[in-house]
């Protein structure tokens, strides 16, 4: 869900020419968690495999 939210947000910016900076900011925020719970994830996997990987 995370990478659709964050493609859906760079679409919108992406079709806009002289987007004012107020608008990137508060336009943006919305990526901020999808951001967040992706590399959350991308890290768990990453400490998942590395612990269990050697087993």
């Amino acid at each position: 869900m995370g990478q659709q939210m964050a493609w859906k947000v760079l679409t919108l910016v992406d079709q806009e020419e002289g987007i004012e900076i107020d608008d990137f900011i508060e336009i943006s925020a919305d990526l901020v968690q999808p951001l967040e719970d992706f590399f959350n994830n991308v890290f768990v996997m990453v400490i998942f495999d590395m612990c269990y990987s050697s087993v």
